[in-house]
């Protein structure tokens, strides 16, 4: 269970008055130069505060008092209406939000007696965007909805693309994802129109939200990094660590914790720098959340706590319930289940208040799972279904998945076994569903170029600052020829050492692809243990519905055995030939207990193979053994044969599998309509990625019989191997 803790970006009123061509530098040269105090000072003033504020709201406050000065010395209305306005979205980015208030306040004050609609809806904007802050959402919806009916009015694309955006982030929050999206692309083509790349990065960030509370990870990952690379572009540190925390999260909700924390950790130092309170606690507890995940609760805890003091301290509700539900977490991994339930009321009663679907419905799961683990299985049913309702409601994919694993583990203890059986295949479909293996490919993808497109950059920037050098020197080169002779020296010298820069990035961005090659083949070797194990408890329920009870007993002891040695073979990379083989040697003699008719099998080994000396990847042979009963030898009544030789030839290390049952054509045949088997696949991918690691010849065929005048299927594999010798 998994809570919501997603970092939006919002456009504040304070980004409407950008204006293209104009940068912080030059602002800033024309002040110095200007020293008359005028109405055109306290512009300058002004647009040097808004510059600043992106990254160092503190320094933006400094100026933005000078233009307050000045606006009451010339009696400047309009001038002294901006400077408040800058004030309270400066206050905002430093979480002070009552003195925020004021200020915005007292700017509309003055702009609704100018009748100035522009000053105005730029008003309501900051107003709406400091009560999102603080949670209250539906104060948030009626200031942003104000501020749009006017932008429309006005005609303005530059206001109204700002207004869609946050209306959009309205319906977010409340769980409206589609109404959300509508407004979000919305904004997002104004913004192409307008060619803002600034505030493109934000929108794309806001999407990616949506994707990732939707369980979409690889689109989730793909608009956030979107969104961090224009901000490391133009070199907005601040902005860029909104989009580095929630492409963590999005590993910590895949359960790559490590990539997590790294990400984390990045978005924690640039807050501590340069963002306010309430950013800081939100890196704070992303991290005290990994550490739960990982099961080192005091480091959690201790996380936790300092974001929950921020958020108290800040008022931010919404963040209150997301520290209380954590710090649940936190409790339960050290089974103190009393201290646990009191932190997940907590943050039931703020979510009901605030009415937030999704933090409601995982507070609800969260009560559920104490209860469960107290035996108090009528509360923990309650419970959990007030969660499916919502989960329902709103298609929170990942809270459906834990919804019903919890339904499976009550009614399978309160014996309703029938449910449990029904609430176990819908998880099973829920779990496939989000963890396949082409979202992790796609991860693994979107992070390797990120990592190399950053390289490239900075290269590429530093190809720019060499040319300008160099131009530089032409010029000098008329004046002498011995100047001449030193510029195409350095000019020589600076190319071999951007060749060298060049080299070394390609080199690094080769090793970081290298592991994520590494990371998705580990990913895709822990799916094979969960699909592997759900089959079997899936044959078990079966046998217990059937009210075959001394056989589910035997079947139960077998199954132990073969889990033992599934598990502790998959937990390693490669393993010695012999223990696969005799987990395949377990694995059939369990298939046999649950069937009438057996399966006579061979496992036959060529003399020249020694099974103590040769490792090799788990689980690759074992999904072709169950397709091959599953499938090929289902319906067979007779007669059931399945052969597994393995041979050694020329360095190829080959298995063939051999069933008597229908046969590859006909089973295709009569499941056009269902999905490709997700183990053939995984093993399929996995057998690709180890030949480029092993640097050897591996390959996967499967033959229909039917070709030689036989009944059934082949498939052969080569395999990749290494030799204990030559370790």
């Amino acid at each position: 269970m998994k809570p919501q803790i997603v970092k939006p970006l919002l456009s504040c009123s304070l980004f409407l008055f950008f204006l293209t061509g104009f940068t912080q530098t030059t602002s800033l040269e024309k002040l110095n130069k200007h020293t008359k105090e005028d109405s055109a000072k306290v512009n300058l003033l002004n647009e040097v505060a808004f510059n600043t504020l992106k990254n160092t709201p503190e320094k933006s406050l400094e100026y933005i008092k000078e233009a307050r000065l000045l606006s009451d010395k010339l009696n400047y209305i309009k001038g002294k209406a901006k400077s408040l306005l800058l004030r309270g979205d400066a206050l905002i980015k430093l979480s002070k939000f009552e003195e925020a208030q004021k200020d915005l306040q007292k700017s509309i004050t003055i702009y609704e007696a100018l009748n100035n609609r522009i000053g105005i809806s730029k008003c309501y904007s900051s107003f709406g965007t400091s009560y999102f802050f603080q949670g209250d959402y539906t104060l948030a919806e009626d200031y942003y909805k104000k501020a749009h009916e006017i932008n429309k009015k006005l005609n303005n694309d530059v206001m109204l693309a700002s207004s869609l955006n946050q209306v959009g982030m309205i319906h977010a929050v409340k769980g409206d994802f589609y109404t959300a999206l509508e407004y979000f692309n919305k904004a997002l083509n104004l913004e192409k129109v307008l060619q803002n790349k600034y505030q493109i990065s934000k929108i794309s960030n806001n999407i990616g939200v949506i994707y990732l509370r939707r369980s979409n990870y690889p689109k989730a990952i793909e608009y956030f990094t979107k969104s961090v690379m224009v901000h490391e572009q133009s070199g907005n540190k601040l902005e860029s660590s909104t989009g580095l925390y929630n492409i963590g999260l999005a590993h910590r909700r895949y359960e790559n914790y490590e990539k997590a924390l790294e990400y984390y950790k990045k978005s924690l130092e640039i807050e501590k720098e340069y963002g306010g309170q309430r950013d800081v606690a939100f890196c704070l507890m992303g991290i005290g959340t990994v550490y739960t995940k990982q099961g080192k609760s005091i480091k959690a805890i201790d996380f936790l706590k300092q974001a929950l003091e921020i958020f108290t301290e800040i008022k931010d509700d919404t963040h209150i319930s997301s520290s209380l539900n954590n710090l649940g977490d936190a409790f339960l991994v050290d089974k103190n289940y009393t201290l646990a339930l009191k932190h997940y009321q907590k943050a039931l009663k703020i979510n009901i208040t605030k009415n937030t679907p999704s933090s409601t419905s995982l507070s609800y799961i969260k009560i559920a799972t104490i209860h469960y683990k107290r035996k108090e299985y009528n509360k923990a049913l309650s419970n959990v279904l007030s969660s499916q309702k919502i989960a329902n409601k709103h298609e929170f994919l990942e809270y459906k998945k834990d919804i019903s694993e919890l339904l499976s583990n009550i009614y399978s203890d309160t014996k309703n076994y029938r449910k449990a059986y029904e609430n176990h295949l819908e998880y099973k479909k829920l779990n496939d569903s989000i963890f396949n293996k082409k979202n992790i490919e796609k991860i693994a993808q979107l992070e390797s170029e990120h990592k190399y497109n950053k390289k490239l950059l900075s290269a590429k920037e530093r190809e720019i600052s060499l040319q300008e050098e160099v131009k530089i020197k032409d010029k000098k080169i008329a004046i002498s020829k011995q100047q001449k002779l030193w510029g195409i020296i350095v000019f020589l010298g600076l190319i071999i050492f951007l060749g060298f820069i060049i080299f070394f990035l390609r080199i690094r961005s080769l090793k970081a692809e290298r592991e994520n090659i590494l990371t998705e083949q580990k990913l895709l070797r822990s799916q094979m243990t969960p699909h592997f194990i759900f089959n079997s408890l899936s044959v078990l329920q079966g046998i217990i519905l059937n009210k075959e009870y001394k056989k589910s007993i035997k079947y139960l002891f077998g199954f132990s055995k073969l889990l033992r040695l599934t598990l502790e073979n998959s937990r390693h990379k490669v393993v010695l030939l012999i223990n696969e083989l005799t987990a395949i040697e377990h694995y059939l003699n369990l298939q046999n207990m649950r069937t009438e008719i057996p399966y006579n099998y061979t496992i036959t080994i060529a003399p020249n193979i020694n099974q103590n000396k040769i490792l090799i990847p788990p689980m690759l042979i074992q999904p072709f053994i169950e397709n091959a009963i599953e499938h090929g030898l289902k319906n067979k009544k007779t007669d059931k044969q399945i052969h597994i030789v393995i041979t050694l030839k020329e360095a190829n290390l080959t298995c063939s599998i051999t069933d008597n049952g229908v046969g590859i054509n006909n089973y295709k045949k009569n499941i056009l309509t269902q999905k490709e088997s997700l183990a053939t696949t995984i093993t399929s991918e996995r057998l690709q990625m180890f030949s480029k690691e092993f640097n050897q010849h591996t390959n996967m065929s499967i033959i229909d019989r039917k070709i030689n005048n036989e009944q059934g299927t082949i498939v052969t594999l080569i395999l990749p191997y290494k030799n204990i010798n030559n370790d």
